[in-house]
């Protein structure tokens, strides 16, 4: 069983990588980027290996020593031989959401995932549902709808609207509200 304090630190991490197979004999590694924003990796900031087995999640601290974007290796302070760095092969690499807004700079009407998830998604001042996770596919962000219960009786319990200006017309974070045009159609499609 986790304590409060390691379910308290999950809660609050957001995935930036995979932790891939062990390079060389200084417990470097390969890192397979997930996250849109490569400057998260800073020297010296810290990290969270998150292992991914559904027998014991275990939640390790890193403190980054070195990254290299072109050949997409990382180093950490605590990992120094090939055993160590093995260890975490397959490991998910987490950031603190405070250190992604610190570090990850946004440009005007961007977003971070972890804001997106959660808001109410109104056309024309109707609740279609909510923002329950965000999926990306080929280049466009797809926001996945939990339906609002009264429209679940005559359409899906959840649909798909692209994050794209044809259905988005603002974004209101500080709100959670994202008003839409044509995402109705989609769900009575759906």
């Amino acid at each position: 069983m986790k304590s409060n304090t390691q379910n308290n630190i999950q809660n609050t991490l957001i995935e930036v990588a995979k932790l891939g197979k062990s390079v060389g004999l200084h417990g470097a590694m390969k890192c397979h980027i997930l996250t849109d924003f490569p400057e998260i990796f800073q020297t010296n900031a810290i990290f969270f290996a998150t292992s991914m087995s559904s027998f014991h999640k275990n939640t390790t601290p890193l403190t980054l020593k070195s990254f290299d974007l072109k050949k997409q290796l990382i180093m950490f302070h605590e990992i120094t031989t090939p055993e160590s760095a093995k260890a975490l092969t397959n490991y998910m690499l987490n950031c603190s959401i405070e250190d992604t807004k610190k570090y990850c700079h946004l440009n005007k009407d961007e977003f971070f995932w972890f804001d997106i998830i959660g808001c109410i998604i109104l056309e024309n001042n109707e609740k279609l549902g909510k923002v329950t996770d965000i999926q990306r596919i080929t280049n466009t962000d797809f926001l996945i709808i939990q339906t609002d219960e009264k429209l679940c009786k005559q359409h899906a319990k959840t649909f798909l609207i692209p994050y794209i200006n044809q259905f988005i017309l603002t974004t209101d974070i500080a709100n959670k509200i994202i008003q839409t045009q044509n995402a109705k159609a989609i769900l009575e499609e759906s």
